[in-house]
């Protein structure tokens, strides 16, 4: 189960997109260009993407319209991670508190790479139009299809949305291209397969709790969605 803290910092992501944004569109994904600019945000381009605190962010140049829309939005998270309380006394931001707690890690930025990574899914692909993508098509692979589709975000994004979504849920997800996996999401579950090996057939190799979703219009691109139940920790 995630820790404390990064629970408070999604839930932080969540409040501040709630801010900014007015109550009819919050069901629906928000345009990412003028959600920075809410945050009080200036974009720019060059030759990779980061934040320069406290308020720029630079895009790379060229990246398509999906990766765009998630790259921004992780980079927002970044500066979201960074915002401290005016009115405290001593204010910390999360990524000072993340950084006191989680000192034991042993990749610290990449770890906050990982969480910006989970900041910016809540960014792009907002918790209310998941949950009602999963309340019409149920935990399986074509809500995997129609939360990209209704983001804007590329596959495997909303693959990770989709696993780590319920974080009490024993899941895993692959997207395969012509048999072989290209990428696969796991939580609370270890797959008998991984990245670059072969997928056999779904329902033979995964049992029970598997469901399939060949793409529209790609019959070689397949989402197979295995969802295992709930998990309890020890």
């Amino acid at each position: 189960m995630r820790d404390r803290i990064v629970s408070d910092l999604l839930a932080y992501h969540r409040a501040r997109l709630n801010d900014v944004t007015p109550e009819a569109e919050r069901p629906h994904p928000q345009n990412m260009d003028q959600l920075a600019a809410r945050f009080g945000y200036r974009i720019s381009y060059g030759p990779n993407s980061y934040l320069t605190p406290p308020n720029e962010i630079t895009l790379a140049r060229g990246l398509p319209r999906r990766a765009r829309r998630v790259e921004l939005a992780h980079e927002l998270s970044h500066g979201l991670a960074l915002e401290r309380d005016p009115n405290a006394e001593n204010p910390l931001s999360y990524e000072d508190v993340v950084r006191y707690l989680h000192a034991s890690v042993p990749d610290m930025d990449e770890h906050l790479e990982l969480l910006a990574t989970a900041g910016g899914d809540e960014l792009a692909m907002p918790a209310a139009l998941v949950q009602a993508v999963l309340n019409r098509c149920g935990w399986n692979a074509q809500a995997v299809w129609e939360v990209a589709r209704f983001s804007g975000v590329p596959l495997a994004d909303a693959l990770r949305r989709v696993v780590q979504f319920d974080e009490s849920r024993r899941i895993a997800g692959v997207i395969t291209k012509g048999g072989y996996i290209n990428v696969a999401e796991t939580q609370h579950y270890r797959l008998p397969v991984w990245k670059g090996q072969r997928m056999p057939e779904p329902h033979i190799t995964l049992g029970e709790g598997v469901s399939v979703f060949p793409l529209p219009h790609r019959p070689s691109h397949r989402i197979v969605l295995l969802t295992v139940g709930q998990w309890e920790a020890a």
